[in-house]
């Protein structure tokens, strides 16, 4: 099959959203293409009809009420506007792709949707009926080409050894099996114990769900690494792409400067904002094991050992970090970092969005969007904390979420009302130098000083 069948994007919001996507006058402008995204969703709802029309057996209803929660699923992250159909950035994934589809020709393309998604959470994942999201906040983190492509040929693999469908079959066997039916008929009729007796069957489910997965996890990693092999991607990068994965959630570990980031000369970051007084609980210690298994990616230590050999076996000296352009890599890496914020804030995540904005302006002090951004995200945590729904829209302290965060989250909990508004505004006075005359940065300060002059 030729990768002319590989159906990838095409190559080609009011108030303040609009300002933050299309308005931004930055070198870092990502556009929304609406055209291409009715083109996926009919080809998402094209393959759900086939998928359906093919199944055949006893469990065929179970198994198509799972197919449409998939489809719910992808559809949602197109209503969401998840999705980013910014042609640039496409280009650069279909010339990965192509890459790779070309050195491995037997591959079947047909149906392929393979996707950038805005998300900041560092992950990518095959949606088992061919649709391939790559989320931009794991691509912010990975250093070359070759690692961006082991993640694209992992999930490939994942499609091409259909993970997916076997999870799913080995599902609806275990839950309307007769075993687990015989036990389900058992329960409704034993009077005491019940919930604990269900919960241990979940559990179970839930063990055997993990080690096939696990499994399923190893097989895709050699398969990636297979796919690069016949590649000028170094093979090695693959062992420091699962680095990577290991230690992406240490991302909201890191402690910002918050005392420099927020206030001014005039109005100083308070230290008792984010005093550690009443969430003692989240900074209790948890074990490595069960750190590891809430982990985005876990057993990627195991991961990395059993694929040793291989990815440093098929190493050869003509292999390269770059394929395509190192220039287009890094232009992306910066503009995907401001990207994920606003998809975050889009999407109401402010906590999180509070924290990326921070970090993204500790690295970037003189971007005008950097700061524009801390601002939204104070601007409407002051009206959502006004109408008593902040609680909606921000995180809570927890032991997983690492300090850095944690104090973030205090800083929310503890800032008043009329703090919270000071606090935006006095920061963007203090960046106007460096942010007057754009437009997103001059829309949020005029929301700062309406919030800040409200008595």
């Amino acid at each position: 099959m030729t990768i002319k069948h590989l159906c990838m994007a095409p190559l080609g919001l009011c108030s303040l959203l609009s300002l933050r996507a299309q308005q931004s006058t930055t070198a870092f402008q990502l556009r929304h293409d609406s055209a291409t995204v009715a083109h996926l969703q009919n080809g998402v709802k094209q393959r759900f009809r086939t998928d359906v029309a093919a199944l055949s057996g006893t469990n065929k209803k179970e198994i198509e009420a799972v197919y449409q929660k998939r489809l719910e699923a992808i559809e949602e992250s197109f209503a969401n506007k998840e999705v980013l159909t910014d042609a640039r950035a496409q280009a650069y994934l279909n010339g990965l792709a192509a890459v790779i589809f070309k050195a491995n020709p037997k591959l079947d393309t047909t149906g392929l949707r393979l996707l950038f998604s805005r998300s900041w959470v560092p992950n990518a994942a095959s949606m088992g009926e061919g649709t391939i999201f790559f989320h931009i906040g794991l691509f912010t983190q990975l250093a070359n080409e070759s690692q961006v492509a082991f993640v694209l040929c992992h999930e490939l693999a994942h499609y091409y050894l259909n993970h997916s469908g076997r999870k799913i079959d080995r599902y609806i066997q275990t839950v309307y099996g007769d075993a687990f039916q015989k036990d389900l008929r058992r329960l409704q009729k034993t009077e005491y114990g019940r919930n604990a007796q269900l919960e241990k069957m979940v559990k179970n489910l839930q063990f055997s769900s993990g080690r096939h997965s696990r499994e399923f996890e190893t097989g895709a990693d050699s398969m990636a690494v297979e796919l690069m092999r016949a590649t000028a991607f170094d093979t090695q990068e693959a062992l420091a792409a699962l680095a990577v994965l290991d230690s992406s959630d240490n991302v909201f570990k890191k402690t910002l400067p918050l005392h420099a980031l927020l206030g001014s000369q005039t109005y100083a970051f308070k230290p008792h904002w984010i005093a550690d007084e009443d969430f003692g609980f989240a900074s209790k210690k948890i074990s490595s094991k069960d750190e590891d298994s809430l982990k985005t990616h876990p057993d990627c230590s195991q991961r990395i050992k059993t694929l040793q050999d291989k990815a440093t076996g098929y190493r050869q000296a003509t292999d390269k970090p770059f394929v395509q352009s190192v220039d287009e890599f890094k232009w992306l890496q910066q503009a995907f970092a401001e990207e994920q914020v606003r998809a975050a804030i889009e999407n109401k995540q402010l906590s999180r969005g509070l924290y990326l904005s921070l970090a993204h302006l500790q690295a970037h002090p003189q971007s005008p969007v950097a700061a524009a951004l801390v601002g939204d995200c104070l601007n409407q945590m002051y009206q959502h904390q006004k109408d008593h729904s902040l609680g909606k829209y921000v995180g809570q302290p927890h032991a997983m979420n690492g300090e850095g965060y944690n104090q973030v989250l205090r800083l929310i909990q503890n800032l008043r009302l009329n703090e919270m508004a000071a606090l935006s505004y006095h920061t963007l006075n203090r960046l106007l130098v460096y942010g007057k005359g754009n437009a997103y940065f001059d829309a949020v300060w005029k929301q700062s000083q309406t919030n800040f002059s409200t008595p």
